[in-house]
């Protein structure tokens, strides 16, 4: 079975996960599609593991602040799939 889902899930793993866990994991995707472990406060540790190890969610609420209007509606185009798996997608795959 193909794991298609953010933390190498299948649909049946991803499903059994409560919403909190589902966001979080959203957010850790996001924040991998965009870069933005490059970015973070965290530069040595997050750029040593190429992906965001501190917290995701304030990475992500910062950095967005700081995009432009064309760079946040560039970011929402490649993270449009990750946001249909939150909003009750449960069986679109990215």
């Amino acid at each position: 079975m193909a794991k298609k889902y953010p933390g190498g899930r299948t649909f049946a793993q991803w499903r059994l996960l409560s919403e909190e866990d589902r966001r979080a994991w959203l957010i850790q995707e996001k924040c991998d599609r965009l870069g933005l472990w490059a970015l973070c406060a965290e530069k040595r540790r997050c750029r040593r593991h190429r992906t965001c190890r501190g917290n995701q969610f304030d990475c992500y609420r910062q950095r967005r602040e700081t995009m432009s209007a064309a760079e946040r509606a560039r970011a929402d185009a490649r993270c449009a799939v990750l946001d249909a798996l939150l909003d009750g997608g449960l069986g679109a795959a990215p």
